[in-house]
């Protein structure tokens, strides 16, 4: 009723970024996902992060590779060390196959963040997938 009403209200108020209000609230109209990362990178295309989370949406919501791929490699020629555009041009090697490089990947952003736990969780999925193939 009343509560989980004003509830979503505040989780949608609160929410880090206008795709996850979206989906904290079904009743939210989609919000263009792409729209700030675009606005930055026409302003400044050597945004590194805003290449990176156009990467992330082409990776986690347009399942397209080659996007995501040339997005995160554009991120890490920009900004070759920053732990979370590594880990998540990680996450895409794996997908894709590339466990090697996905391992080396892992092995640098853990190298620049060592206290992000999910990190090494992530390491060891793409170990035990080289393993397994």
């Amino acid at each position: 009723g009343a509560s989980f009403t004003a509830s979503v209200k505040l989780c949608v108020a609160f929410a880090p970024t206008p795709l996850l209000a979206t989906r904290l609230n079904p009743y939210v109209p989609p919000v263009p996902a792409a729209g700030v990362p675009l606005k930055a990178l026409a302003l400044d295309p050597t945004v590194a992060g805003a290449h990176a989370i156009m990467g992330w949406i082409s990776m986690s919501y347009d399942w397209d590779w080659r996007a995501a791929d040339a997005e995160f490699k554009r991120a890490l020629a920009l900004d070759p060390g920053r732990a979370g555009i590594l880990a998540n041009a990680a996450t895409l090697a794996r997908g894709l196959g590339r466990l090697e490089e996905s391992i080396g990947l892992f092995r640098r952003a853990i190298a620049r963040d060592p206290l992000q736990g999910l990190l090494y969780t992530n390491l060891a999925s793409s170990l035990m997938s080289l393993i397994v193939r």
